[in-house]
């Protein structure tokens, strides 16, 4: 049965989120503050998958289009039915994110396809005991955790990875909202580069801090520096960091990306699930 939320679900939708929280970080992040479970800011965010008092799935969705389902592939058709009717309720659906095998039940229950999707494969790696450190082996290579300060600096590295590597139709590159999004990531994610012979050449850092995990993105290295270890030592850097907080890490990214599959492997990720966007443009 489908409900919105309420507060007497509190610790059922906590200990659901939290046991599996490496699948669905970029929605922990948006539902916990300070490692406690907030009051959705309106009823339409929040919806639970639930039998009695079993809770068996969360549907996260904000009016202004965003929807997670946080689901556990296969659904029974109990389950089918009831994300159709969520999602059918819902008053505006832009992006549809999660395991790709929930988002092909939302995309067949919506009856519509998306205006475009994209297809990743989705990585984890367990926090370890023993603390990565990486040597540097480049003349005066160095590692610095980016500052708002810097937004102007970084832009140029910023614009190029959008380019590259984000945006669906390129040639719509806006430079405002480019900056204004590096300037408040700058301000509220954990972003580190390296710095050769005293210039930004590339960077990695986190786009949704949860509670347990922490996803990343925006990695990216400038052409010039690819192929010689760069990104490899910076992303040890920050995986060093991040686990001396007790964070494990997440992330997701084109299967067809073999140079950064390879590169994630070797620094200890491994493959989970099969991972998808939609997007129905609004």
């Amino acid at each position: 049965m489908l409900q919105p939320y309420n507060p007497g679900y509190n610790a059922a939708v906590s200990d659901f989120l939290l046991s599996r929280e490496e699948y669905w970080t970029a929605l922990t992040s948006r539902v916990f503050l300070k490692g406690r479970l907030r009051p959705p800011r309106s009823i339409e965010e929040l919806y639970l998958l639930a039998d009695g008092q079993q809770l068996n799935g969360v549907i996260y969705h904000e009016p202004a289009g965003f929807t997670f389902p946080a689901l556990i592939p296969p659904l029974s058709p109990h389950e089918n039915a009831a994300l159709s009717d969520a999602l059918k309720s819902f008053r505006k659906i832009t992006t549809l994110m999660g395991n790709r095998y929930i988002v092909d039940s939302c995309i067949a229950a919506l009856g519509k396809p998306p205006a475009y999707r994209v297809n990743y494969l989705h990585m984890v790696r367990q926090p370890k005991a023993v603390i990565l450190t990486p040597e540097s082996v480049i003349p005066r290579e160095f590692f610095e955790r980016l500052k708002p300060g810097q937004v102007r600096e970084v832009y140029p590295m910023q614009r190029a990875y959008e380019i590259e590597e984000v945006l669906l139709e390129p040639e719509r590159f806006n430079p405002l909202i480019c900056m204004n999004h590096l300037r408040e990531a700058l301000k509220k994610q954990v972003i580190y580069a390296t710095r050769i012979n005293g210039s930004l050449v590339a960077k990695a850092g986190t786009n949704a801090i949860g509670v347990n995990w922490v996803q990343l993105g925006g990695i990216f290295t400038l052409p010039g520096f690819r192929g010689r270890g760069v990104a490899q030592r910076l992303m040890m850097h920050l995986l060093a960091n991040l686990e001396k907080q007790g964070f494990g890490a997440t992330l997701f990214v084109k299967s067809e990306n073999i140079p950064a599959v390879s590169l994630y492997r070797r620094v200890g990720f491994s493959d989970v699930a099969p991972f998808s966007i939609a997007y129905y443009l609004r």
